[in-house]
């Protein structure tokens, strides 16, 4: 009687069928204000929001353990880039001091962008979303960060990976 060899294989990569992909989602807050300016050159009166943001990786593939990206990862990666504006004034933070002011805390400005930008919640989701894409490693890709600013209110940077 023949029988068959049993071949140990290490673990592969899971990989999702043709046009689809795995995705994770990450969320985090912080309380700040802001002001936004104007294209005329005027200010809205400073106020605060209790922001929700939401970001999102996506992958072809998960890991020999089922993983797109590790949550262990990322999380605390997101966690580190709102923690400098929790509980502060965003007006006088790079990249989004208003002109005149000397920017306080010590939040990067690598390359983007080239000059302060107003505070909405769509500069804030890219702001977020250039620091963020650091930590997802390949294949995964940070596709969005969403800003959610006030309930129903978001401001969305997204790519086409």
């Amino acid at each position: 009687m023949a029988t068959r060899a049993k071949k140990s294989a290490a673990p592969t990569a899971e990989k999702s069928r043709p046009g689809s992909y795995f995705e994770v989602r990450i969320s985090g807050h912080f309380c700040a204000a802001h002001g936004l300016r104007f294209v005329d050159g005027t200010r809205e009166p400073s106020h605060g929001h209790n922001f929700q943001v939401t970001a999102t990786a996506r992958s072809p593939q998960v890991d020999p353990g089922g993983m797109a990206v590790d949550f262990l990862r990322i999380a605390p990666a997101l966690e580190g880039i709102l923690k400098p504006m929790h509980n502060q004034d965003l007006n006088t933070l790079a990249p989004f001091a208003d002109p005149g002011i000397k920017p306080v805390g010590d939040l990067p400005l690598a390359p983007w962008p080239p000059k302060p930008v107003s505070p909405s919640a769509e500069m804030v989701a890219r702001y977020i979303f250039e620091r963020l894409t650091l930590a997802c490693d390949k294949p995964a890709t940070l596709v969005r960060v969403e800003v959610e600013e006030s309930p129903g209110c978001f401001g969305i940077y997204a790519v086409n990976p």
